[in-house]
Formats: structure tokens, C-alpha cells, sequence
């Protein structure tokens, strides 16, 4: 898709927000298309985001346990990236 591709070039914040907002444009057209509710698709991707959020939040507490529990510095405490 070319709005992607010009997503990816872009060379300023300004630009990216233009470009970004040419693919939701496309985005929105193509449901319009496929006869999607936009609300729909919008409850849809709230509700993997909220699923994402929860992934990130366990993964996150069980590397701070892993971390923990180990004496020696295998990985790198949390902030010291």
C-alpha cells in the first residue's frame, strides 16, 4: 500500500502525523468497503489492546522476578537499558 511505504519515509514528525493520517483515511475506507461498522472495529482493537497491556504487564513481572531471584546480574536491572 503506498501510504504505508510513505509512512516509513518520511523525514519529520509534521509529515509522519500527515501520512498517518492518509492511512487511517485508507483504513477507513476500506471498512466502508467490507461493510464494517467502524464503532465495531474500534471496540475490536481496544479490546486487543487491552489484551496486549495485560501480556506486557505478566511478562514484565515475571522477568522482575526471574531477575530477583537470582543472585549474580544476568540481565540488566529494569531503567539500566
Amino acid at each position: 500500500m503506498e501510504e504505508t511505504s510513505e509512512v516509513v519515509s518520511v523525514t519529520s514528525e509534521t509529515n509522519l502525523v500527515e501520512e498517518l493520517d492518509d492511512v487511517y483515511e485508507a483504513l477507513r475506507a476500506y471498512l466502508d468497503f467490507k461493510g464494517i461498522d467502524q464503532e465495531h472495529f474500534l471496540k475490536v482493537v481496544a479490546k486487543n489492546e487491552q489484551k496486549r497491556a495485560a501480556l506486557q504487564n505478566l511478562l514484565r513481572w515475571k522477568l522482575k522476578n526471574l531477575v530477583e531471584r537470582f543472585p549474580f546480574r544476568v540481565f540488566p536491572r529494569f531503567g539500566e537499558l
